[in-house]
């Protein structure tokens, strides 16, 4: 995997019909996915994403009874797939289809007994709501389900295990329910881009000990931050910026000592400027413009903040004097480089903040 192989795949590919697992994702394969791997029954991994594979999708792919491990995503496709097809595939554990139309059932999965998938990659699928069998899924750990079309209320995923949640870019509305922190195993949470609304279940943050990235972006979002902390916290990641929140900054933040990066800019925050969180050792950006935060800078401004690489305070109303011994202690900002933070856990789970440098 992970070549520059080209061209389509050769009919000499035809004879190992004994083959376990074939690999050939992220290449620049071509032409469509040829008939004859039907006939590599005794295959337990398939990995044909993210190519330039064609025409029609490959039906035949539910007579290969064995899989464990169907990768098919981010490829041109002409023809829309409808996921009974996956029905008797009883082995299969995980499924990346991003980039494929799907088609679902408009009535219930009474009589269809699905695979009990570890890992759902189910991106920019053209889905309009939640598909009903994931309510019958107990051992999901990873679920992707970003930049489709989905409506109505958050469906709240049932696994303990479920480590990676990402439901952004879709157009879910409605308040983020409580019963979301019943994934104790959770570590990513992406709801970013919806019309989500109502304040922040302070539960979130009780979920510190798994929870390392938070992302809440452009919602619809009231209320004040949580102000909770737990001794366990592993947040390396907050961001709920282009929302309504208002009132402090919650000083339980000078706590996450492992927090990397803050965005919550674009907001209705009303406070003085944090320097109180100059003490976190690994904060490398710090986004807060386009709030309401005021008074004068103090006159210890530059200390602290040993690692951080981005500042954003614009737009607010903050006062003083920016002094050269500001700049010369960030030292983390001299880097001859530029430095560009990404969290990931999937190609739709992340969010950038940008390069070094500092607005003000």
């Amino acid at each position: 995997m992970v070549n520059q192989f080209e061209g389509q795949i050769p009919n000499s590919l035809a004879n190992p019909t004994q083959l376990l697992s074939l690999g050939l994702a992220k290449n620049n394969l071509t032409g469509e996915i040829p008939n004859f791997l039907a006939n590599f029954t005794k295959l337990t991994i398939l990995e044909l994403g993210y190519n330039n594979f064609q025409g029609s999708f490959p039906s035949f792919i539910s007579r290969l009874g064995n899989l464990q491990f169907l990768d098919l995503a981010g490829n041109n496709f002409a023809s829309s797939v409808e996921f009974d097809l996956f029905v008797k595939q009883r082995s299969l554990q995980i499924l990346l289809l991003s980039d494929v139309d799907l088609i679902f059932p408009t009535t219930t999965y009474k009589n269809y007994s699905y695979s009990q998938f570890v890992e759902l990659d189910l991106d920019s699928c053209n889905l309009t709501q939640f598909p009903y069998f994931l309510h019958n899924q107990k051992k999901l750990e990873y679920l992707s389900l970003a930049h489709n079309q989905i409506e109505g209320a958050l469906l709240v995923p049932s696994p303990l295990s479920l480590w990676n949640y990402d439901l952004s870019c879709n157009a879910l509305n409605g308040e983020i329910p409580k019963s979301i922190c019943n994934a104790t195993s959770l570590s990513m949470l992406g709801l970013q881009y919806n019309t989500l609304n109502g304040t922040i279940p302070p539960c979130l943050f009780n979920l510190s000990n798994s929870l390392t990235m938070l992302n809440l972006r452009q919602n619809n979002l009231q209320g004040s931050i949580p102000n909770t902390f737990s001794s366990a916290c592993t947040f390396k990641m907050i961001n709920l910026a282009n929302n309504q929140l208002q009132g402090q900054l919650p000083r339980s933040l000078a706590y996450y000592s492992s927090l990397e990066v803050l965005d919550l800019g674009n907001n209705l925050i009303h406070d003085t400027f944090p320097s109180w969180l100059g003490d976190l050792p690994g904060l490398q950006a710090i986004a807060l413009g386009s709030n309401r935060l005021h008074g004068a800078l103090p006159s210890k401004f530059g200390l602290g903040f040993p690692k951080l690489q981005i500042i954003d305070l614009s737009n607010n109303k903050l006062t003083g004097d920016l002094s050269n011994e500001l700049f010369l202690n960030w030292h983390a900002m001299k880097a001859e480089h530029q430095i560009q933070l990404r969290y990931t856990t999937s190609t739709t789970f992340h969010t950038t903040l940008g390069i070094l440098g500092y607005v003000f």
